[in-house]
């Protein structure tokens, strides 16, 4: 059957269902069980955003534990509401309702695509820099000086040939590499969680680990994290539609979709805050490479030297991730063709200025990995979804909705701009002060 989305532009497609591919969704749909709908809806949420929850966990202590869980439950209640307002939309409009329209009941469509091109600018700069530090890694196992340098110029090289590319469909295979990465970094989190719990082979001079239960200026950072990875609700309606399933299939596949990676998160944040503590970087992948029993230096009597754990993790997360760089790249071209009436941003020229500066602000702030995931949580995710859903159904069921209701989705609002400023702000100063 054709896809509901032939018909529709470009610019409203999301990274996450341009890599999926409506045609490999249709596949699906000749077997929707709750099962094919769960892996495509975890696949779409699961991204880089996971490399960060250890340290999530680290910048809260282990009260933002449970606030990892009350996220999950309030991004799966916005969820839930922007199908609706789809819904309500669809009720009113024939044919698939696109996410400015969102924007347009608010009266702010203009920032919502303001929004998402800087979600997309910032999901490249952090695509970048995680690149570029896994080529580093990969370039010292084989030269002994000079490893970023090498690294950078295979980047640009690399990055330069995917450009080339004329569509995003020849990435659509990616999605599996990405989901397969996510699951093999989660494993080894919690293999050295339960097979070195005394942290006895992690290499000499990582220093004494120690915990906090409670930081309330850290829980901000953590929150605007854990929304980077629970953000990817604009590919919801989309995948409803082309799953071809009934509404009571779709929710049920997206309460599982939720619970699912609610354990996912858990599992790797707590393990890896258990194994590194307060010392825990930013990109947890860095720990694992050089801070544990899989490091090379490692006295570990696992013979985890034959597999070569971290440098296969590492590779999985690079191939994952700079697939992605050059798919953000052309939807942020399209979403200016489209605000634009106009076709010609596709040119290679608007690409390769797009990849220079997102990888000139990436050379810069790859210190800074952390309030770089944080800072596009904190604002971005925050705003697109969970602020504009909850706002748009708030407006669009006012006139039906109850007392009770009004004062749950008004409180969500209210929590959501409380976040999005303090973690913004918190971010933005740990960007300048950081630079100056």
């Amino acid at each position: 059957m054709p896809s509901e989305l032939d018909g529709r532009d470009t610019a409203t497609l999301t990274l996450e269902e341009a890599l999926l591919e409506p045609e490999n969704i249709e596949r699906q749909a000749e077997n929707t069980s709750v099962f094919h709908t769960v892996y495509i809806i975890v696949s779409i949420y699961a991204g880089l955003g996971i490399l960060a929850l250890p340290y999530a966990v680290a910048e809260g202590g282990w009260f933002a534990e449970t606030l990892l869980i009350g996220m999950c439950l309030l991004f799966y209640c916005s969820s839930v509401l922007m199908i609706r307002s789809f819904r309500l939309l669809e009720t009113r409009r024939e044919g698939l309702t696109p996410l400015y329209e969102l924007g347009e009941i608010l009266g702010i469509g203009r920032i919502l695509y303001t929004m998402m091109q800087l979600e997309l600018g910032g999901n490249m700069i952090l695509c970048s820099i995680v690149c570029l530090q896994q080529l580093e890694f990969l370039m010292s196992t084989v030269i002994s000086h000079h490893e970023f340098h090498v690294a950078l110029a295979l980047f640009c090289i690399i990055t330069g040939l995917l450009l080339l590319l004329p569509d995003l469909r020849s990435l659509r295979h990616i999605s599996f590499v990405a989901v397969l990465a996510t699951l093999c970094l989660v494993l080894s989190v919690a293999a050295l969680a339960v097979g070195d719990p005394k942290k006895k082979y992690i290499p000499s001079g990582y220093g004494d680990v120690s915990y906090d239960i409670f930081n309330w200026i850290g829980v901000f950072r953590s929150v605007s994290i854990f929304s980077t990875s629970l953000s990817g609700h604009t590919a919801l309606a989309s995948v409803r539609k082309d799953m071809s399933s009934s509404l009571v299939h779709f929710s049920k596949s997206v309460m599982l979709s939720f619970v699912t990676m609610g354990v996912l998160y858990v599992a790797i944040s707590s393990c890896g805050y258990y194994y590194w503590g307060d010392q825990v970087s930013p990109i947890v992948l860095s720990d694992i490479v050089y801070h544990s029993a899989f490091s090379a230096d490692s006295q570990s009597p696992w013979p985890w030297h034959i597999v070569q754990v971290h440098v296969l993790l590492s590779a999985l997360v690079l191939v994952s991730s700079i697939a992605k760089l050059p798919a953000l790249v052309m939807v942020m071209l399209d979403t200016m063709s489209s605000v634009k009436n106009n076709g010609h941003h596709r040119h290679m020229s608007y690409k390769l200025i797009i990849t220079c500066v997102a990888l000139s602000i990436a050379v810069v702030l790859r210190e800074k990995v952390g309030s770089v995931i944080g800072l596009v949580g904190g604002f971005c995710s925050i705003f697109v979804s969970l602020l504009l859903p909850t706002m748009a159904y708030l407006k669009l069921s006012w006139s039906t909705s109850t007392i009770i209701q009004k004062f749950c989705l008004i409180s969500m609002c209210f929590c959501g701009w409380i976040i999005l400023i303090v973690a913004t702000s918190l971010n933005i100063h740990d960007l300048t002060f950081g630079l100056v």
